[in-house]
């Protein structure tokens, strides 16, 4: 894999999107991924993101290094789906909060 500083801090520049920041580390590469939000995102929705996150970049490290998924099974935390439907009722369309 080769590393482009042209694709390095910033990389997702819209907003409430996950940003990355990739470093060449000897023979490797480090990843780090952050996630800002410009309104107060309920807890369970944070919670989901905070456990999907590490599960989806982890898959994504063994199809890498040994060219197979890992098999993960997750479920939404408990109160996630039901705060998703909340935010699609109250939400208008426009995405305007």
């Amino acid at each position: 894999m080769d590393f482009d500083p042209a694709v390095g801090p910033g990389v997702g520049s819209v907003e409430g999107e996950p940003r990355q920041l990739s470093l060449p580390v000897g023979g490797t590469v480090r990843l780090t991924m952050t996630e800002a939000h410009s309104w107060d995102v309920p807890a369970a929705i944070l919670q989901g993101g905070q456990t999907g996150w590490p599960a989806i970049l982890s898959g994504l490290k063994s199809v890498l290094e040994t060219g197979k998924p890992l098999d993960v099974k997750l479920a939404p935390p408990e109160g996630m789906i039901e705060a998703v439907k909340h935010l699609v009722r109250v939400v208008p369309a426009s995405g305007e909060r």
